[in-house]
């Protein structure tokens, strides 16, 4: 059935604006409707805003030639925004791209070639080398796999890349190389012990020749393994390379090329017909196309053969095998915690003997604590956490004002403001004087916490020393306010 268009097109705010009026554009070229009825059909048919918006133009002015026209100059005013803005939008979808993991390839290269022509129309282009590299480098792809699209890049331009990809990856949505990458334990074979047993994990033993069933070869599993086919084999096979379209005639034959992981030309002879099989006692597998709960199983039973091994030592164990699954670390961490001969095993973490340091440098963190000598009498210390270095006042009272006008006296006005002050939490220094003169001097202000002297054993330790010649000095009779 064909359509008559006579319902425009809806309107919505989470698509751009000019999507929609090119949309509308399009409409009107194909709609029966009569040129006054468009404007009024457009405006029964919009939502929100826009149908708050479009609303404010009388019925009659709608009803018109021009209607359509007046329509789109009063939505254009609410939601046409200006130009160099819609281009920042451009680009910023273009720069922003990344090929997710549940996307082909093909989609991708879709993808980005829409946000790319969307950046042009702003008179925006990358050079073509630049755009093959951008569209490689988003394409989220390991370094072998990178490799492997450059080698079979042929030209450095963007339509050569795109080749490239397509040809390699398909639709592949796994990030990678087009092969499954496998795991697996080696077998030797001996005809002088045929019956040669292997002791397993569970403490059972098996004989060798009772594990291989008739009919199968043991070599099976290393058909994979590429082989070199001489100039005499290639001479003797009538052989015609065409590059160009990727393919090869072999005995009068148009035999398809694939590309090995290093990207140079194979061509699979495989029996399309063999079957090898394995199963998981034979074979220990882990690939990107397993679940989670099947590759849980087989780092579970990993952790157990190795005697309740550590994450770590299982994950070096892992990619020393050139596996580069993102999932391993995560769902050993999670088998490490969840096992229960682990946990009462383990053993306890070692606390640290000492803090780390406060400052690495001259200024950085300055300490500042009073210390009452008698009633009513304190004085204001000052110390730096890096060289040691302090200074310090007599004070008689605790008013912020006063100990805001010492600091900048005796610290400031000689080394400079530093870069954090460490107090404790006491009125004197938490106050909105003090955080005032931090903030015009651009300084933290960090605190201890409650009844801690400890959190600040520096100061406290230099205050008990600084005491002392205080007080020895007084009991000879020195006045401190001489000091």
């Amino acid at each position: 059935m064909v359509s008559n268009y006579r319902v425009p097109p809806k309107f919505d705010e989470a698509r751009p604006y000019e999507c929609w009026k090119n949309e509308v554009s399009i409409w009107r070229l194909v709609t029966e409707l009569d040129k006054t009825k468009q404007a009024l059909a457009v405006a029964l048919g919009l939502e929100g805003r826009a149908r708050e918006t479009a609303l404010e133009i009388s019925a009659v002015d709608l009803n018109k030639d021009d209607g359509m026209e007046t329509l789109l100059a009063k939505l254009d005013a609410v939601f046409l925004r200006e130009e160099k803005d819609r281009a920042y939008e451009a680009y910023s979808h273009f720069d922003s791209i990344t090929k997710g993991s549940a996307l082909s390839m093909a989609d991708y290269i879709i993808d980005f070639e829409q946000r790319y022509n969307r950046m042009k129309k702003y008179n925006m282009t990358l050079p073509d080398a630049v755009l093959a590299f951008k569209l490689l480098d988003t394409a989220c792809l390991e370094e072998k796999s990178r490799q492997l699209a450059l080698t079979a890049c042929t030209e450095l331009t963007f339509a050569s890349m795109k080749s490239a990809l397509k040809r390699i990856f398909g639709g592949k949505t796994a990030c990678g190389t087009n092969a499954i990458e496998e795991i697996q334990d080696g077998a030797f074979f001996t005809e002088q012990r045929p019956n040669v047993k292997f002791k397993r994990s569970n403490g059972s033993s098996q004989s060798g020749y009772q594990r291989q069933q008739q009919g199968t070869n043991p070599l099976d599993k290393y058909a994979d393994i590429p082989l070199l086919l001489s100039k005499t084999s290639l001479k003797r096979a009538g052989t015609i390379l065409d590059m160009e379209n990727d393919r090869v005639v072999m005995f009068k034959q148009t035999v398809p090329l694939e590309l090995t992981s290093s990207g140079h030309y194979c061509v699979d002879i495989r029996d399309e017909h063999a079957e090898v099989s394995c199963n998981e006692s034979q074979v220990l597998v882990v690939t990107g196309e397993m679940s989670t709960k099947e590759k849980r199983k087989v780092l579970l039973k990993l952790h157990k053969q190795f005697g309740h091994a550590s994450a770590e030592r299982l994950q070096k164990l892992i990619q020393s095998s050139g596996n580069t699954d993102q999932d391993c670390p995560i769902i050993l961490q999670e088998i490490i915690r969840d096992c229960e001969i682990c946990q009462r095993y383990s053993r306890s973490k070692p606390k640290p003997a000492v803090g780390l340091p406060l400052a690495s440098q001259y200024n950085e963190t300055v300490a500042m604590d009073l210390h009452e000598l008698e009633p009513g009498v304190w004085y204001l210390h000052i110390i730096d956490h890096f060289t040691r270095f302090s200074a310090g006042n007599i004070v008689r009272t605790k008013k912020p004002s006063e100990i805001v006008n010492l600091f900048i006296h005796s610290w400031i006005s000689v080394h400079g403001a530093p870069k954090r002050i460490y107090t404790d939490n006491g009125g004197e220094f938490n106050n909105a004087e003090i955080r005032d003169m931090a903030e015009n001097f651009n300084i933290e202000t960090k605190t201890t916490a409650g009844y801690s002297p400890w959190s600040n054993g520096l100061l406290e330790r230099h205050n008990m020393t600084l005491t002392e010649i205080l007080l020895k000095m007084t009991s000879f009779g020195q006045d401190l306010s001489s000091l």
